[in-house]
Formats: C-alpha cells, structure tokens, sequence
C-alpha cells in the first residue's frame, strides 16, 4: 500500500510538472490556485491580489492573468497584484514584487506602501523548510498560517477571501475555527496537484467581517 501511495504520488508530481512546463508556468503548484478558483470563484469581483510566499510565481501569474481577463485589460496595463516572498522572484509584467519576511512585525509598514488598492483576496502558499519531524512541521505551518492570516486581516476589504494552506494536525481545527468566526464562509480543500501523501490542506475562507478585526501581535 505504501509503495503504491509513493508511485501514486510521483505519478501526480510528474504529470501536474510537466504540464506546467508545456503551458510556461512556473510551477506545478498554479493548479492547485487554478483547481481552487474553479470551484470556489476565488477571483470573481477581485480586482486586486496579495500572495504570501510567492516564490517562484506561479500563482502570481495565475493571478494577474484571471484579474486581467476578468477586467479585461490588455497584458501591458497594469494591475494591482503584489506578491511577497522572503526570496527575490523573477519580473512578471503587472506584479509588483517585495522582497520581506512574512513572520517580522515590520511586515505590515513593508506591504502597505506596495498595495495599490486593498486586497479582495490574500493568498498564501506558505510552507516551512521541512525538517521530517511530523510535529515539528506542523507548529512551524500553522505559524506560517496564522502570519498570512494576520496580514490578510490588516489588508483586507470587507467580504473579501484568504486562502491559506496548513497541515493536518493539532492545530488544524483550532485555526478553521478561529476562521469561522471571521468568515461567513470556511472550507477546507486538497487539490488534486496535491501529493496524495503530504499532510497540506488549503483552507479556503469568503466573507471577511472586517468588524471582527483584531490587531496582530
């Protein structure tokens, strides 16, 4: 069973790879964001994007290219997507860019003056350096989780959405939770991009109620 599992999942790297290659994307991971936003509508009415640990971009070009038709803008106007990464990423035609660190308390002053509109949408495809430690991975995901998290509440409009992923484990449920009481809507998702056997989930939260702000700490 387990070696069938580990070929299932190869299989999926391998193919979700090579079509990336075929299509010019970045990375494999753009079907994860395209697989979310066919069934959940994520950029219906969004006209500007945030995306958290954008590295190397593949959901950034995923994002301008949805904005743009959505809007329909030429590729040469510009629109309002910034991406964020601890790492540089290449240019791509409408985004800006910041290279900053998601988990400093500077974060916030870094981002404000980049946004040119804020965000219906904040995404985050944050995951730390693996260590194989099961626990160990898990704190250091939510943690990663619930610094997009307080971004997304700082920059987001009112009845706007945060996707975010996380692994499965302890801390799992206390973070949909804690989404449910700031969202009217909460649901977790693993694409089929997805390896079968990595504990990532995407949590997919619509409906902001920026009254329920809370200052992040």
């Amino acid at each position: 069973m387990a070696r069938k599992k580990a070929w299932i999942a190869s299989h999926r790297k391998e193919r979700f790879y090579t079509q990336a290659k075929q299509e010019g994307y970045r990375a494999r991971a753009v079907y994860k964001l395209k697989e979310m936003d066919e069934k959940f509508h994520l950029f219906s009415g969004v006209t500007s994007a945030l995306d958290l640990c954008c590295s190397p971009g593949s959901w950034l070009e995923y994002s301008i290219a949805a904005i743009q038709k959505k809007a329909k803008k030429s590729p040469n106007d510009s629109a309002p997507v910034v991406g964020v990464d601890i790492v540089s990423v290449r240019p791509i035609p409408g985004v800006i860019s910041l290279r900053a660190d998601i988990t400093k308390e500077t974060i916030f002053e870094q981002i404000q003056p980049h946004l040119p509109a804020p965000p219906e949408l904040v995404l985050s495809d944050c995951s730390p350096h693996v260590s194989g430690h099961k626990e160990a991975d898990h704190e250091m995901q939510a943690f990663l989780f619930e610094r997009a998290l307080a971004i997304a509440r700082r920059f987001l409009v009112p009845g706007g959405s945060f996707v975010g992923k996380l692994f499965q484990g302890l801390e799992f449920h206390r973070l949909v939770r804690q989404l449910q009481n700031e969202f009217t809507s909460v649901q977790s998702f693993k694409p089929k991009a997805s390896s079968p056997t990595s504990p990532e989930m995407y949590v997919v939260a619509k409906g902001f109620q920026k009254s329920n702000e809370k200052k992040p700490g």
